[in-house]
């Protein structure tokens, strides 16, 4: 019996691990993956001998005494060998370079560019312009290196940077804000030898500065 329950921890911990790499790190941001899983595995375990009757208190002191074995093990394995910690939890990715947001990068950590704004708007930087390099960590965080700062009008939400494209669609409530129209825009994008809106991946507008416009990558 004791044996059974071995295997279907062990198996339940590579479903759970997989499962808990696949959904990425936003849905697990401040929790490692074993944190995660410990949490979900060890509620499980006393959930089952609340409400199984086939499942005894002994049999649960035992997978609770292997769980938590198992994950000391692990935790001795990657504090010993450094690139199995990568493996397990990943590492920070450069997502933003000079301004420029790596879309590949943002695929890969199912991200979107609403979020990713929001990200940086939370470390009180509203502006791609502001940012020399951004890392998303393994827990899904941002991290940022700071390059070039602007000062923003107070009291004013025109002097703050408009997104006016964001992945090829225009964001009509911030041309609204600037007092400006499509023509405007499509103008201005025609400066830059670009020709629709669904060749921009990001575009952004600040007084001062005028447009800032990256160009669509493949994710």
């Amino acid at each position: 019996m004791y044996l059974h329950l071995t295997i279907k921890l062990l198996v339940g911990f590579v479903v759970l691990f997989i499962v808990t790499k696949f959904i990425g790190g936003r849905e697990l941001r401040q929790l490692n993956v074993f944190d995660f899983i410990s949490a979900i595995v060890l509620s499980e375990l006393v959930g089952n001998v609340l409400y199984q009757e086939e499942v005894n208190a002994i049999q649960m002191s035992y997978a609770i005494l292997f769980w938590t074995g198992l994950i000391y093990l692990i935790d001795k394995i990657t504090l010993k060998f450094h690139n199995t910690r990568k493996l397990l939890d990943g590492e920070s990715e450069l997502v933003i370079e000079e301004g420029i947001i790596d879309r590949k990068v943002l695929s890969q950590h199912r991200l979107e560019l609403s979020e990713l704004l929001g990200m940086l708007r939370e470390k009180d930087i509203f502006s791609i312009r502001e940012v020399r390099f951004a890392f998303i960590e393994p827990d899904g965080n941002v991290s940022v290196v700071k390059g070039e700062k602007i000062q923003y009008g107070s009291g004013d939400l025109g002097s703050l940077p408009a997104p006016l494209i964001m992945d090829g669609k225009l964001v009509k409530k911030s041309l609204t804000r600037l007092e400006k129209n499509e023509d405007w825009l499509r103008h201005e994008l025609l400066k830059k030898s670009i020709h629709d809106f669904q060749e921009v991946f990001y575009a952004e507008y600040l007084t001062g500065y005028g447009l800032l416009v990256q160009t669509q990558q493949k994710p």
